[in-house]
C-alpha cells in the first residue's frame, strides 16, 4: 500500500452544521484521531507480498500509536485478502469484523458480458452474484446464481414477470472468467461498490441486503476461522459477518481450492501464526 499522505485530503462531517469539510493534511496522524469513524485504504497494485507485509506493519504501528479503533475499509485491489490478513495481524485496537475489503465490484464488472451472452437487458439483471475466494490468489463469481427478471407477454395483453437465475445459461457463461483474467477491474464499479458497502455499514436502518465482501471467516461455509475470504456477508450491529444462510456456489468447485495455495505464503510471513488453522496446515 502507498501510505504517503502529503497533500492528501480527508472528508470530515461537522456534527453541528452537517456541512462537509475537506481538510488537507501533511500526515496520517493529522488526518486521524482516536475518535475517527472510518479509514479507507487504497492498496498499491505493484507491491509484492514482502512489501505488503512491511507496509502494513508500518501503517499498523502508526495506527496503534494514536490508538485508532475505527472501522477500516480496504478499497478493491489485486491482493485484497493478503492485505487484510496483514492488517488484522498488526493492528491492535480494531475489531476483526471492523476490517473489511470491498469485492462486490467483481460482480458488477461482469454485468455487460452476461448481458451480451444471454441477451438479457442489463437493467433486468439482478446484481447479486456472490463473489467467493481469496482475492489476489483465486476467486469465483458464482454467475449462475445471478438473478434476472423474466418477462412474458400474456394472451390477455398483460406482461407477466418472475425472477429466475442463470442456471440454464451455465455453459454459455463459462468463458467469462477466462476473458476476465487479463482484464483490468473497472474503477467506477470499485467506487460504487465501496460507497454501497459504507452506506450499509453506517446506516441507522440497514437494509439487511446480502453483500459480497472479504471479511475474517468464523468457520462459516467451512472456510478456516481467521482467514480473510470473500463470501456472502450481512451487516449485523454494524459489523460485517458471514451469512451462513446463503447457498454454496452452484459451480462444482470446492471452496478450499480458492485458498489452499495461499497458506504457505501466510506461513512464510508468519501471518495468522496464532490461529489454529495455520498450525494444522503445516
Amino acid at each position: 500500500m502507498n501510505f504517503r499522505v502529503r497533500d492528501a485530503t480527508y472528508l470530515n462531517v461537522d456534527t453541528d452544521t452537517g456541512d462537509n469539510i475537506i481538510r488537507s493534511t501533511n500526515s496520517l496522524e493529522q488526518g486521524l484521531s482516536p475518535e475517527s469513524d472510518l479509514l479507507i485504504l487504497m492498496p498499491k497494485a505493484t507491491q509484492n507480498e514482502e512489501e505488503t507485509v512491511e507496509s502494513c506493519r508500518r501503517l499498523a504501528n502508526r495506527l496503534n500509536q494514536i490508538e485508532l479503533c475505527c472501522k477500516i475499509c480496504l478499497f478493491p485491489g489485486e491482493k485484497s485478502c493478503f492485505n487484510l490478513n496483514c492488517l488484522a495481524e498488526f493492528v491492535h485496537k480494531v475489531r476483526a469484523f471492523h476490517i473489511v475489503g470491498v469485492t462486490e465490484d467483481l460482480n458488477l464488472d461482469i454485468i455487460p458480458q452476461v448481458s451480451a451472452i444471454t441477451h438479457i437487458p442489463k437493467q433486468d439483471l439482478i446484481k447479486d452474484a456472490p463473489v467467493w475466494g481469496y482475492i489476489g490468489d483465486k476467486h469465483l463469481v458464482d454467475v449462475c446464481s445471478m438473478g434476472y427478471t423474466y418477462r412474458r407477454d400474456m394472451p390477455d395483453g398483460t406482461v407477466h414477470t418472475e425472477s429466475r437465475n442463470l442456471t440454464s445459461y451455465h455453459d454459455a457463461l463459462q468463458p467469462i472468467w477466462e476473458e476476465r483474467k487479463s482484464s483490468k477491474r473497472n474503477y467506477l464499479n470499485q467506487v460504487l461498490a465501496t460507497v454501497e458497502l459504507i452506506n450499509e455499514w453506517f446506516s441507522a436502518t440497514p437494509t439487511g441486503r446480502v453483500f459480497s465482501a472479504a471479511v475474517m471467516s468464523d468457520g462459516t461455509f467451512n472456510v478456516p476461522s481467521g482467514l480473510y475470504f470473500s463470501q456472502p456477508v450481512r451487516c449485523v450491529n454494524h459489523e460485517w459477518v458471514p451469512d451462513g444462510k446463503q447457498p454454496l456456489p452452484q459451480e462444482e468447485l470446492p471452496l478450499d481450492t480458492l485458498y489452499s495455495d495461499i497458506l504457505p505464503t501466510l506461513q512464510t510471513f508468519q501471518i495468522g501464526k496464532s490461529i489454529e488453522w495455520i498450525v494444522s496446515s503445516a
